[in-house]
């Protein structure tokens, strides 16, 4: 996460610098799977061979293979990402929302012309005020790769229509309970709505996961 936090803070200053005589900017994609442990992927020598995806995607990037969270919950390391400050400085204390007067990288980004999105997750970015996305792919969307993928592509759709740079926060929540279909945790799997790619492990191989990522 600090290697992540710098690129943050440096994005946020390139964005603000830009002028109309700047080289055209860069699409960004930042993906997170809550709550994947790091040794999980492919691409970090798990042989699970839940994330192939994303293993073909590590060949080809950069890896930052020395990064670390800023704190262990979702709400706060959220907010230190999307504002390059640490919790005690943005105000995310807890589950807490980032202070109003604090700029996020979506409010910057979206100042700057870029079509910004998320998918899931969304409502661990608060206030909502601060986060001011053009489009929003629902918390279900999350556990179920082909939909989700589906929803990643009409993003892509509208910011090639508007002739936009793109900022979408992809975000995994498939690793994080409950492992089934719904939402909390007395959520049901139903016979008529069977989970997208489900694969289950035996105890000496691995947990329950799915594959399509």
């Amino acid at each position: 996460m600090r290697m992540i936090l710098i690129t943050v803070a440096f994005l946020l200053s390139v964005a603000s610098a830009r002028g109309a005589d700047s080289p055209r900017p860069l699409n960004l994609l930042v993906i997170t799977a809550d709550d994947m442990n790091a040794d999980s992927g492919g691409w970090n020598g798990s042989t699970l061979e839940v994330t192939p995806n994303l293993d073909a995607f590590a060949k080809s990037a950069q890896r930052f293979v020395n990064s670390h969270v800023t704190v262990p919950i979702c709400q706060p390391g959220r907010s230190a990402l999307m504002t390059g400050r640490v919790p005690h400085r943005n105000g995310a204390l807890g589950f807490n929302p980032i202070r109003r007067d604090v700029p996020t990288l979506v409010e910057v980004l979206r100042e700057q012309g870029y079509f910004t999105a998320a998918i899931a997750k969304t409502a661990h970015m608060a206030p909502a005020a601060k986060f001011p996305w053009h489009a929003v792919g629902e918390q279900g969307l999350g556990k179920q790769p082909a939909k989700f993928a589906a929803r990643f592509r009409e993003m892509l759709a509208v910011a090639a229509e508007e002739k936009k740079q793109f900022f979408i926060n992809a975000n995994i929540c498939d690793p994080h309970r409950p492992f089934i279909s719904g939402v909390g945790k007395k959520a049901k799997a139903k016979e008529d709505e069977p989970l997208d790619g489900v694969r289950v492990f035996k105890p000496e191989v691995g947990s329950m996961s799915r594959s399509g990522w």
